[in-house]
Order: structure tokens, then C-alpha cells, then sequence
């Protein structure tokens, strides 16, 4: 069903845009049909979305993800691969994660000051 290419043109494609309006909001099409339906409905088929947007949320506010450079300081590009279409994921791919500013350094450092205390 998360596949139908009616509903999902080029479902194998990993496109995220497509989840986004023209007006550049995020359209309400949450796939809920893999927490079952009616009575044996998932309780818990809230959490995987709010789990993962608090992550990624996190760790976006803190870094900025961006090319790697090759040694004479080019960019090299990024080519979105992913595994089969079975259980499809996204190929390793090389980028660089750095702190946004002074101030996510200076959380970086506080919180690996408490990892080293623990």
C-alpha cells in the first residue's frame, strides 16, 4: 500500500518533497496503515514520528551537515542512493557535521565535559 505508484509517483525514488505542499508546509499524509487497523490499532503509533522529528530536531539545531572536500577543497557531490525496494534505506553517503555557531560548540563541550565526568 506504501508503494502504490497511483498514490506515491516512483515509489522506490527517495523524494522527501514529496511530503511538502507548494506553499511549502508539510502535507498530512502520515502512513498510518502499518500500525494495523480498528480495534488491534498500535497504542503506541504516535511515537515513531514524534521520536524521530525530536531527534533529527536535535541534532539540526546543534549541526550543520555539509559536503565533505575533497584534498584541493572541492566539493564533491552527494548522489542519494538507496538499498532494495523490499526495505529500502539510504546507501552510506560522506558529509561532514559541524557545530552552527559558538554557542553549539560551547553545548558540545559542556556535554562532553559531563561524559568525561560520568
Amino acid at each position: 500500500m506504501a508503494r502504490d505508484p497511483d498514490e506515491y509517483p516512483e515509489p522506490e525514488s527517495f523524494k522527501p518533497e514529496r511530503f511538502i505542499k507548494p506553499d511549502e508546509t508539510l502535507n498530512d499524509d502520515n502512513v498510518r496503515h502499518i500500525f494495523g487497523f480498528g480495534r488491534p490499532l498500535c497504542s503506541g503509533h504516535h511515537l515513531p514520528d514524534v521520536t524521530v522529528w525530536m531527534a533529527i530536531a536535535s541534532v539540526l539545531a546543534v549541526f550543520r551537515l555539509v559536503h565533505v572536500k575533497d584534498e584541493y577543497g572541492h566539493e564533491g557531490p552527494v548522489e542519494a542512493k538507496n538499498t532494495s525496494p523490499l526495505v529500502s534505506r539510504p546507501l552510506p553517503f560522506k558529509c561532514a557535521f559541524e557545530p552552527r555557531d559558538e554557542k553549539a560548540r560551547a553545548l558540545l563541550a559542556q556535554l562532553q565535559d559531563q561524559e568525561d565526568i560520568e
